[in-house]
């Protein structure tokens, strides 16, 4: 059997673990996806954080049936020109949770008074944050 069968035979049981270990995390941001405030999700990410958000830019958009856009971080950093961000709730997506360009997109939504969650993955494990404050 290849390395990719095997890995693939690993999936079904991986997910089963990932459910298991998630629910309880996942169950406590769900309120965030109810507001009545929210009519797009904005997703912040950089790096390889971004094929994670890509992915959840297709569950996010299904379960939730609103629009999901990627952000613009240079928007916000470089340029010192944020967007409104009027009916968004910003999710920063970031393997260290400290990447200063999501970082950067998530205060900003904190200073517009938009409801944000920042996910981040350190040694496999996923854990969640709000951002960290910005001096």
């Amino acid at each position: 059997m290849s390395h990719l069968e095997t890995e693939l035979r690993e999936q079904p049981e991986a997910l089963r673990r990932l459910i298991e270990k998630q629910r309880g995390y996942a169950e406590e941001i769900s309120p965030l996806f109810a507001r009545d405030d929210v009519q797009y999700i904005l997703i912040a990410s950089r790096g390889s954080s971004s094929n994670a958000a890509r992915y959840a830019q297709y569950l996010l958009g299904r379960a939730h049936r609103v629009p999901v856009a990627f952000a613009t971080p240079s928007l916000f950093t470089l340029y010192e020109q944020p967007p409104r961000l009027d009916g968004a709730l910003v999710i920063g997506i970031s393997q260290s949770g400290k990447s200063p360009d999501v970082v950067s997109v998530l205060t900003e939504a904190k200073r517009q008074g938009r409801p944000d969650h920042c996910a981040y993955e350190l040694a496999g494990l996923t854990d969640s944050v709000s951002p960290p404050t910005v001096s």
